[in-house]
């Protein structure tokens, strides 16, 4: 196993660890983020009090600059993901994860300016099939390299007062 391979690794089990604490950490003070960027790229999680289901959303070409932008191909993986289209209002029953339609229907937001979906994190095996995920869209929709180092931030409470990525992206 290489260094890149190893860091990869232990980034993701860190990725997969913050998950479980903006569910499972309940501040009282608003919203938990956890925002996962490589370069331009990013995958953001919210939570706010709502069970195991988080918000999950990866940024859109609306945010990145035209020559970072991804193409129809790398569109189509992040639907097969589950991920729906930025901008458009979603309803449970065309959602294309059960999860996203799930969420919809106890009234979580149903439309985002980036690629978005929820996931339900209700262990550490679910944690990890999201990172896992988290991974194969930065390096196969993104194109990120996987020696290109991955930063994690957690923002437990408050989190959507303390940053705009929840608002009007980045």
């Amino acid at each position: 196993m290489t260094d890149s391979e190893t860091n990869h690794g232990a980034c993701e089990e860190e990725l997969a660890a913050s998950l479980l604490r903006i569910v499972s950490e309940r501040t009282g003070r608003g919203c938990n983020i956890l925002i996962a960027e490589a370069g331009d790229f990013y995958v953001q999680f919210r939570w706010h009090d709502s069970g195991d289901e988080v918000l999950c959303e990866a940024v859109s070409n609306t945010y990145l600059d035209a020559e970072r932008r991804i193409d129809e191909a790398a569109i189509a993986a992040l639907r097969r993901f589950g991920f729906e289209d930025p901008g458009h209002v979603v309803r449970p029953i065309a959602a294309r994860a059960e999860e996203t339609a799930a969420a919809l229907l106890r009234g979580a937001p149903d439309v985002s300016p980036n690629f978005f979906r929820y996931f339900a994190v209700h262990g550490p095996a679910a944690a990890q099939r999201v990172a896992q995920a988290v991974f194969c869209i930065f390096h196969g929709v993104y194109r990120v390299p996987r020696e290109q180092p991955v930063q994690i931030k957690l923002i437990l409470g408050d989190g959507c007062k303390t940053t705009g990525y929840f608002t009007a992206g980045r």
